[in-house]
């Protein structure tokens, strides 16, 4: 896989969650029930290695921002923490509960 083409999007709507993954065109899309979906950074087990932004439902863990710094991973786990609780403000686009990260 190309790492320059490598996209992610997360999206948050009323209901559910949305991951979309691929190089260029989508190949994996992911959708988890909003209101049982949490989201968790689980240290990494190796010094020096950055932790791990997981969205968890039951026992489905799915990792998401393997790309992104740890900085970065702890943004983004705070700002879709406010949006699954629906506490967060809308967007650049005005469409409340919707990011794309």
């Amino acid at each position: 896989m190309k790492r320059g083409r490598y996209r992610e999007f997360v999206s948050v709507y009323g209901d559910r969650i949305v991951i979309e993954r691929g190089a260029g065109a989508v190949e994996e899309r992911i959708e988890l029930p909003r209101h049982w979906t949490r989201v968790e950074l689980e240290p990494s087990p190796w010094r020096g290695h950055p932790a791990r932004l997981l969205l968890c439902c039951g026992r489905e863990r799915r990792e998401i921002g393997a790309v992104l710094t740890g900085s970065e991973r702890e943004s983004l786990r705070q700002r879709l923490a406010e949006l699954i609780a629906g506490t967060g403000p809308a967007d650049a686009t005005g469409q409340a509960g919707r990011t794309n990260e």
